[in-house]
């Protein structure tokens, strides 16, 4: 996992290492999230990272319009059984493994294992400074 601390680190850093998937939060000092997502998507080396907004802004539908694989609104709410969305949510955003279809498989007795973490992570968050 690598961190960014604004959007314009978060762009130049996804450009630089060609994350796997991004993890975007919308309220950043220099660039918000809408702002970089907007520029990721125009970037056509860029365009297809899945990002997955983690933010308190409360516009999931906003997000998803934008091209956000996923989004979750912090706190997130750890008592919320797993792969279960709100039905209104459903429909619009992906199942977990079509977000990390794009990470490494692992064979395993001639199986073919999906990895659950990506080979890399961007984080841009604001909440990275001075970590």
């Amino acid at each position: 996992m690598v961190g960014a601390a604004g959007g314009l680190e978060g762009i130049k850093l996804a450009k630089e290492l060609r994350p796997t998937v991004i993890t975007l939060d919308v309220m950043m000092p220099d660039l918000d999230g809408w702002s970089v997502m907007a520029a990721l998507r125009q970037d056509a080396e860029l365009a297809e990272i899945p990002v997955i907004m983690v933010t308190i802004v409360d516009e999931h539908r906003r997000g998803i319009a934008l091209g956000a694989a996923g989004y979750l609104t912090k706190p997130i709410d750890r008592e919320r059984p797993r792969g279960r969305r709100p039905a209104d949510e459903r429909d619009e955003l992906p199942p977990l493994h079509s977000i990390t279809s794009s990470a490494r498989a692992s064979s395993v007795g001639g199986t073919s294992i999906p990895i659950a973490f990506p080979a890399l992570a961007l984080m841009i968050n604001s909440n990275l400074v001075g970590c």
